[in-house]
């Protein structure tokens, strides 16, 4: 595993890991895969059943690849957009954005902490981003998903998610990562 600052400044910012062997990291893949709609297309055709479910049944497969495309496109410019704020104005960071992956942990956020994003004032937003938080303004993506069902344990994809998460905060605390510079020293 590999730990890549992307879009940082000031010892702060967004990280992502590079697992894949085609050497493209999490947050270049997601923002690739969620803009494809080949991707999209097969990806909703074979979890039509998930999809007719819930609060998401109104969207047919191809206004759900419509949708993922324009809610990745909001959710990645309020994740840089946000980022960037955050170097100059603390209380306006990517803590606002992220919050704790367990229900139980709501009122947390500690440094290696499991978080997720959905994006601000998206409705009905499936698209989940994945990180690890080291403080406020830095957090370390390590993937995403599209979440059509209750629980992550549910979906191979979002299990493997979990798992890239758990590896991620497992790496950092034993290498002893707390911020950008730790992580910059490590590559």
């Amino acid at each position: 595993m590999k730990i890549l600052p992307t879009f940082t400044e000031q010892n702060q910012g967004i990280c992502t890991i590079l697992i894949r062997k085609d050497g493209v990291d999490e947050l270049e893949y997601l923002e690739e895969i969620w803009n494809d709609p080949e991707y999209l297309l097969k990806f909703f055709t074979k979890r039509r059943n998930d999809l007719s479910k819930g609060i998401y049944s109104k969207y047919t497969v191809h206004e759900a690849v419509l949708k993922t495309i324009n809610d990745a496109n909001t959710l990645f410019d309020q994740l840089y957009e946000i980022a960037e704020k955050g170097f100059t104005d603390p209380t306006d960071n990517l803590s606002q954005m992220f919050q704790p992956l367990h229900e139980r942990d709501k009122n947390l956020l500690q440094p290696y902490e499991q978080c997720k994003a959905y994006g601000i004032k998206i409705k009905d937003g499936w698209l989940r981003l994945y990180a690890i938080r080291l403080d406020y303004n830095t957090f370390i993506i390590t993937g995403g998903g599209i979440k059509l069902v209750r629980t992550m344990q549910e979906d191979k994809l979002l299990d493997q998610e979990l798992q890239k998460l758990k590896n991620t905060q497992q790496y950092l605390i034993e290498q002893g990562i707390l911020d950008v510079d730790d992580i910059e020293q490590h590559s």
